[in-house]
């Protein structure tokens, strides 16, 4: 298809690129003005035309299910760091609900350049095949792929092909997506041994100074777009001691902090090059390493249990430390090779499903139940790796105000939160309320987090009122930034609060998926909230006495009397009681009902009730009756 590029204006092309790959059609189709102003980029209106496109029948694995890459009007301007961020939005095969991804690089920027503000790709192609998006020619073809499986060969080929056409690599963004430093501190926040522990003594052997000394050959941008001054992008070279190119040396880009928990502390690994070598495996596959972590950690907690047997593995027993087993099952896991494998590769449910099996047909036992305590998902969704156990506030985060499940993009409060910043119920609500705006009003806008919001401005602390762990004196640049380019006059409290409307849209798509059950799937495994059992309460006795004993109005020496047991028991009820206490208020912040279900009236207020399709406001009328 042969198109006329559109100019940007106010950050947009007000361009859509729509393709299916059943028919082969690809057409362009202009962005509504209307719906331009009302869901700012990115992720907003990735989630408005998903909601366009399925409905409450449509499954991730549906044909017309949309897989939609959207970039945001801040993106693509170097002037400012971190500016070319974009969305991959789709029903997610792994949760069932709206998937919600981002991804740096440039593919957003030159995808604004090349005329389009997003990408939406349905149907199902007879064969594997190539997108591609051709902004010197105006012009998007399908051609075939490649036959390598495998990321790195694919991306290797793939250059080559269009190097070999005459194009500059640095001038090629690839793109093939799906939606699918460790520190210890008192505060108990490093999983370990798949959340069991919040801490260990050999934390420092995989923490971000040992890579930094032994490991990494390489800190700069390499990886990002220009003008980002992070210079976060950092690796360095590994030996591979698995799979079809053991032996060979290899470039490894990371770890980030999840892979490095999740791989390390989480397995009870302790050793940086394993590390790497199981993010480079996972890189190459193309398999997301902290569901793959959290998927292995979750499977050697029921080997540790003896609820599996090394049979059920076809000869392979995952256990903790063993870093051949563990490089062994991702290998079986990206080929789909034994029961064990395929079962983990349909997440954690499935996977649940599939070991509570195999126990009952060995010994009898129903131990479904007991699974569900210790495998760390919220709507199906592995946790991301933050042990939650000490901050109500993050709890609430990973159970309820993080729509695509346990994942810490939404709402990371973890930190301030045991600080000390939200002292109340109503104050932790409010922040669960005001730090999404921000963070996910940054995936709307095509930008980096790290900059603007994780990074803290010393500016920030002089502020002598209002939170400053939202770093509102970065948030004040950021606000002249988003006006000049769309030429409003905005402050930043006024531009994140926008991001209510996609937040809102959001819940409604999972409400079509889950109706009165919504408020079910606003939950996390008892793991998350405290002590599953007296070793673990043990543990940290002193800290979950004093715990207890401050809930209770006692002293810790008042405890005394009481077994272990009972005291668990009891701290575990309270604390869940206390949990549920937040995620009312927060449901009540939100102009929600008990179920979670957004009111029709929180929808006519935020102006996003118009844009809903009738079926989706005829299920909110009914389930708020």
């Amino acid at each position: 298809m042969k198109y006329i590029k559109q100019p940007i204006r106010r950050g947009y092309t007000n361009t859509i690129l729509c393709v299916d790959l059943a028919t082969g059609s690809i057409t362009t189709e202009e962005l509504d003005l209307r719906v331009r102003d009302y869901f700012l980029g990115g992720r907003s209106l990735g989630l408005y035309l998903l909601h366009k496109t399925v409905n409450a029948r449509t499954r991730a694995v549906d044909p017309e299910n949309p897989l939609i890459l959207a970039n945001g009007p801040l993106g693509g301007i170097p002037q400012f760091p971190g500016t070319a961020k974009a969305m991959a939005v789709s029903l997610s095969p792994l949760t069932g609900i709206p998937g919600v991804s981002n991804f740096g690089g440039h593919f957003g920027a030159y995808l604004k350049y090349a005329g389009f503000d997003a990408i939406r790709v349905v149907g199902k192609a007879a064969h594997k095949i190539i997108i591609n998006v051709n902004g010197y020619k105006g012009e998007v073809t399908l051609e075939d792929a490649p036959a390598d499986e495998e990321a790195f060969d694919l991306e290797r080929a793939i250059a080559e092909r269009f190097v070999a056409g005459g194009y500059d690599k640095k001038h090629i963004a690839f793109l093939s997506t799906g939606i699918g430093a460790v520190h210890t501190t008192e505060y108990q926040s490093l999983p370990v041994h798949n959340f069991q522990n919040g801490s260990d003594p050999r934390a420092s052997r995989i923490c971000g100074k040992y890579y930094a000394e032994h490991l990494f050959d390489h800190r700069g941008r390499d990886g990002c777009f220009p003008g980002c001054n992070l210079q976060c992008t950092k690796g360095g070279c590994v030996t591979l001691t698995s799979g079809a190119r053991t032996g060979r040396r290899v470039w490894v880009d990371g770890p980030e902090y999840e892979t490095a928990a999740g791989f390390g502390s989480n397995l009870g690994i302790w050793n940086a090059e394993f590390i790497m070598e199981a993010n480079w495996h996972c890189d190459n596959y193309g398999i997301d390493t902290i569901t793959t972590a959290g998927i292995m950690s979750f499977l050697m907690e029921c080997f540790q249990r003896c609820y599996l047997a090394k049979e059920d593995g076809e000869g392979l027993a995952l256990t903790w430390s063993d870093e051949r087993s563990a490089l062994e099952f991702i290998h079986r896991l990206a080929h789909g090779v034994s029961d064990m494998a395929r079962a983990a590769g349909k997440g954690i449910r499935e996977l649940a499903n599939w070991v509570a099996q195999k126990h009952a047909a060995r010994t009898g036992e129903d131990i479904r139940q007991d699974l569900d305590t210790f495998a760390m998902q919220s709507k199906e969704l592995p946790f991301s790796y933050y042990r939650t156990h000490r901050s109500l506030s993050m709890q609430c985060s990973y159970a309820a105000a993080s729509d695509i499940g346990a994942h810490h993009a939404a709402a990371w409060l973890i930190k301030a939160d045991l600080l000390g910043a939200f002292p109340t119920f109503e104050d932790k609500a409010r922040a669960l309320i005001t730090y999404p705006r921000v963070r996910l009003g940054n995936d709307n806008m095509g930008v980096c987090k790290l900059p603007w919001v994780d990074v803290f401005n010393p500016e920030s602390a002089k502020r002598n009122h209002g939170d400053i762990y939202i770093n509102p004196a970065s948030q004040d640049i950021y606000a002249d930034f988003y006006n000049g380019v769309l030429g409003t006059n905005l402050n930043w409290e006024e531009i994140f609060a926008q991001t209510d409307r996609d937040i809102n849209l959001q819940r409604v798509l999972n409400v079509l998926r889950y109706g009165l059950k919504t408020a079910d799937h606003d939950w996390i495994p008892d793991r998350a909230i405290g002590p599953t059992d007296d070793v673990l309460y043990n543990a940290e006795a002193e800290f979950n006495d004093r715990d207890l004993a401050e809930r209770l109005g006692k002293s810790p020496e008042e405890l005394k009397g009481m077994t272990t047991g009972n005291k668990r028991d009891l701290l575990m009820k309270l604390r869940k009681n206390q949990l549920r206490r937040l995620i009312g208020i927060y449901y009540q912040q939100r102009g929600w009902n008990s179920r979670g279900i957004p009111l029709p009236e929180t929808l006519q207020q935020l102006g996003l009730w118009e844009f809903l399709d009738d079926e989706a406001r005829s299920v909110i009328r009914e389930l708020t009756s």
